[in-house]
């Protein structure tokens, strides 16, 4: 058996004005933005998505309904943010799983701004745990995750970097553990981590937990190179910056097992590739702000 998960930033995805809860007061999705990320579902066609900077369970559901004929079972679960972006994912119906979701909202992770502060901050949304089950079995272990923001509205967390580190490091911890538990399940880490994790300059807040635990990048199952990882694009004037931003971590002996891993450009009218963004005009064009990643691996027997 063979499963496509796709990881998903699709960015402020409010559809529903009576569960509308966003305290910046971010628009609904528009219908072109919705037509194009309808296309780019069944583009992509995946049997699991992991997405964040959901809207509340509504949006999902009508998302599902409106565009996708109701062929995924649409899960989320409210975390922490306060701005009402949350985790979710969709189940594709005909795979006949059956799942378990775990949250850690209440968790405390191990930052504070000043030394003589206690540990009283949990993570900025939330990590999910989906365990998926078929025939009563456990197939697949997927954690999906939304770190800090490099906003720091506090002035006491440039970039929002001490905090990161630590919502990272818990996540690590809690990883190595249902791992260790489920020593022979497909475990993978996925999510926005909003900062450069990958192998290529890597930022501070991730360099010491990625070697610790010895996890790797879904992308590195054939050495795609840098600059085709780009899920993010920022621009300092007219030069536009790639970034990795979104990623799908696992452990060398499941890497064993990907068959397939990308990052997907969004395309046009003729279904070609879109050219890579010139300005912000043309990522405000985009369904989403970020790229898909879409990766493929085999359920051992």
């Amino acid at each position: 058996m063979e499963l496509t998960v796709c990881v998903y930033n699709l960015e402020n995805f409010f559809l529903d004005e009576e569960s509308f809860i966003n305290t910046d007061k971010t628009p609904l999705k528009n219908e072109k933005k919705l037509k194009e990320m309808a296309k780019t579902f069944a583009d992509i066609d995946a049997d699991i998505y992991a997405l964040s900077e959901v809207g509340g369970l509504r949006s999902l559901e009508i998302f599902n309904e409106t565009y996708l004929q109701s062929s995924y079972i649409p899960l989320v679960i409210k975390g922490n943010s306060d701005r009402g972006i949350e985790l979710g994912f969709f189940i594709r119906k005909s795979l006949g799983l059956t799942y378990e979701v775990k949250t850690n909202t209440k968790a405390v992770i191990n930052f504070k701004f000043e030394e003589t502060e206690k540990n009283s901050y949990g993570l900025s949304r939330d990590l999910q745990e989906l365990y998926l089950y078929k025939d009563r079995s456990l197939i697949c272990i997927i954690f999906n995750v939304h770190l800090k923001s490099q906003r720091d509205m506090t002035g006491r967390d440039f970039r929002g970097e001490k905090r990161r580190k630590a919502e990272f490091t818990y996540c690590l911890e809690r990883y190595y553990t249902v791992k260790n538990e489920n020593p022979t399940t497909p475990l993978f880490f996925v999510g926005d981590f909003n900062g450069n994790a990958s192998r290529f300059q890597t930022d501070p807040e991730f360099i010491r937990g990625i070697h610790t635990y010895d996890i790797v990048d879904v992308l590195d199952y054939r050495d795609i190179p840098r600059e085709q990882r780009a899920t993010f694009y920022l621009f300092k004037g007219s030069e536009r910056i790639p970034v990795q931003l979104d990623y799908a971590f696992t452990t060398k002996e499941t890497l064993a097992q990907i068959l397939d891993a990308t990052v997907y450009r969004y395309k046009n009218e003729l279904q070609n590739p879109k050219f890579l963004p010139r300005s912000r005009f043309d990522i405000w064009d985009n369904p989403s702000d970020h790229y898909p990643l879409v990766f493929t691996f085999k359920l051992l027997e």
